[in-house]
């Protein structure tokens, strides 16, 4: 079970959407510090930052997450302390700040998680052990890229009618036996109706909102208390991500 992503921006557009909707499961409580690491922010994602030659504003928007466990131990894993917010917001804000950069521009139409390798061109593969792990990862993903189109005005529909048809469908397409959590999870996005209605971006933005809140049950459904979460790396493998249930 695995993903491939070519060409360095949009390797570097996957990572942003998941820092993106990692640090939002984490603000809502839907994930605890040590699963925020876990999935992105550590020295490992350091590692493929460095080897890939990837930005150094996605290893900035990292070494920002790696702070958070000194923040949270000082404020006690209270929130919303000042301190504990703030650090969360300047992180959303430089996710979605870069995620805007021109050089993300062509992504917004074209980006896949199921590309073909193609001889030597830059790609990353990223597999999973389990179904379990690439639902958790890919709501991850759906919930950052809800909080990325939320950003979008002249080219929102343009962006979101090829994220549903590239990766909503894409990953419906896949055929295997999602949980029903998860299937809840995608259907989401069948309430976006784009039309010529001239308030329409921002009706659908307000359903977006409402969206983001509904992929947030996937994590009561998934407890943060009954997973254990990690990843490894290395420059033949790719990269892979381990979900596994305690219960």
């Amino acid at each position: 079970m695995e993903i491939i992503i070519n060409e360095k921006r949009n390797v570097e557009f996957y990572f942003l959407i998941i820092a993106l909707g990692t640090i939002q499961a984490y603000r809502y409580n839907c994930i605890d510090l040590n699963i925020l690491e876990s999935l992105f922010y550590r020295m490992d994602m350091l590692q493929i930052i460095n080897e890939e030659h990837l930005s150094s504003e996605l290893k900035e928007i990292t070494f920002q997450g790696m702070a958070l466990e000194d923040v949270e131990s000082w404020v006690g894993g209270v929130i919303p302390t000042i301190l504990l917010v703030d650090t969360i917001n300047g992180i959303d804000y430089d996710c979605k700040a870069l995620l805007l950069d021109p050089v993300y521009r062509s992504c917004f139409k074209s980006f896949t998680l199921f590309d073909k390798m193609h001889g030597n061109k830059f790609s990353l593969t990223i597999k999973f052990n389990s179904l379990l792990s690439f639902e958790y990862i890919m709501t991850i993903f759906m919930l950052g890229y809800t909080y990325f189109l939320i950003e979008l005005d002249d080219q929102f529909s343009e962006t979101f009618l090829a994220f549903k048809n590239n990766i909503v469908n894409g990953i419906m397409n896949l055929n295997y036996e999602y949980s029903e959590y998860f299937v809840e999870v995608m259907e989401q996005f069948n309430r976006i109706n784009i039309n010529d209605d001239i308030l329409n971006v921002k009706r659908q933005k307000f359903y977006l909102k409402t969206i983001s809140i509904n992929i947030r049950d996937y994590f009561a459904c998934i407890k943060k208390d009954e997973i254990n979460v990690d990843f490894d790396f290395s420059k033949s493998g790719g990269l892979k991500y381990y979900v596994i249930s305690t219960k």
